[in-house]
């Protein structure tokens, strides 16, 4: 306590802090340029027709019907003994759920846009 510099800062952390001033300037510079090019592109969006968007509706029914009678084989099953049942077994359900998600998404009757 008796030392002139105590309780002082030392000059090499206001060093410090400045470089690391500049580097968060720089980041922020960097996503603000990244930002700006997802503008243009949310302007570059087109709607979707309502005929377009029934007929993909259709379809991504359809495909939820195929996989899910695919599925439904498989979980008659009553032994999943091996690596690759399982593994198919949880593929099939990853699948059926992102098409349920999909069509959730699709059934709404809102616009819906398409990026270019």
């Amino acid at each position: 306590m008796a030392k002139a510099d105590y309780g002082k800062v030392p000059e090499y952390l206001g060093q410090v802090k400045e470089e690391i001033r500049r580097e968060n300037q720089m980041i922020d510079a960097y996503v603000t340029e990244l930002s700006g090019g997802r503008a243009e592109e949310k302007d570059s969006m087109e709607l979707m027709d309502e005929g377009e968007r029934l007929s993909l509706l259709r379809a991504l029914k359809a495909k939820w019907d195929a996989v899910n009678s695919k599925y439904q084989r498989m979980c008659h099953q009553t032994k999943l003994d091996t690596m690759g049942k399982i593994k198919r077994k949880e593929t099939f359900e990853k699948e059926l759920d992102a098409l349920e998600a999909d069509i959730k998404l699709l059934a709404t009757r809102g616009a819906i846009g398409i990026a270019n």
